[in-house]
């Protein structure tokens, strides 16, 4: 997050966030919050396809995600109904396409560009060096015959295992 954070001019996109978003209380009258922590909050929601709850959550649990949208590490932040109402203001307002688009010229530029993402664990898990080979022999019914058989054969009960090379040696 750090890094990503070092690679985008934010100027540009609080600029248009301050002349088009002038919301300085939320609806119960308190201080609303600002809006570039807000806008960072939704781009990592889209990053990591989080909902507007799993959005919420991840902000009292992840410290990369409370760094990197500006919020206070023992303050209050937004709740899943302050996003929803945000991300509504921006498309009312037509912004929301136009900040990804000045976001995205930006992660262009520097030759990095972020769709979509997710958290994936890779880890490799040690497995038979060959997968077990299982014969199934099926009985044979009256009409067959004698002479037929019926065998099926299959190879280990974990279809998704592979192989892979990692430093030069098959794993």
């Amino acid at each position: 997050m750090a890094q990503v954070d070092e690679f985008i001019d934010w100027k540009p996109i609080e600029k248009q966030l301050k002349k088009q978003y002038r919301r300085t209380q939320n609806v119960v009258g308190n201080a609303a919050y600002p809006a570039l922590p807000m806008f960072k909050a939704l781009l990592l929601q889209r990053w990591y396809d989080l909902s507007d709850p799993g959005l919420e959550e991840a902000l009292y649990d992840r410290v990369s995600f409370i760094r990197f949208c500006g919020f206070q590490m023992s303050g209050p932040r937004p709740d899943e109904t302050t996003f929803c109402r945000f991300r509504g203001a921006l498309m009312e307002a037509r912004l929301f396409e136009r900040l990804f688009k000045i976001l995205n010229q930006q992660l262009e530029g520097s030759g990095l560009i972020v769709k979509q993402g997710a958290i994936v664990v890779a880890t490799l898990v040690q497995s038979q060096r060959r997968p077990g080979k299982v014969i199934e022999v099926e009985p044979m019914t009256e009409e067959e015959g004698e002479d037929s058989a019926n065998a099926r054969v299959t190879y280990s009960d974990d279809e998704e295992a592979n192989w892979t090379v990692k430093m030069g040696r098959p794993h």
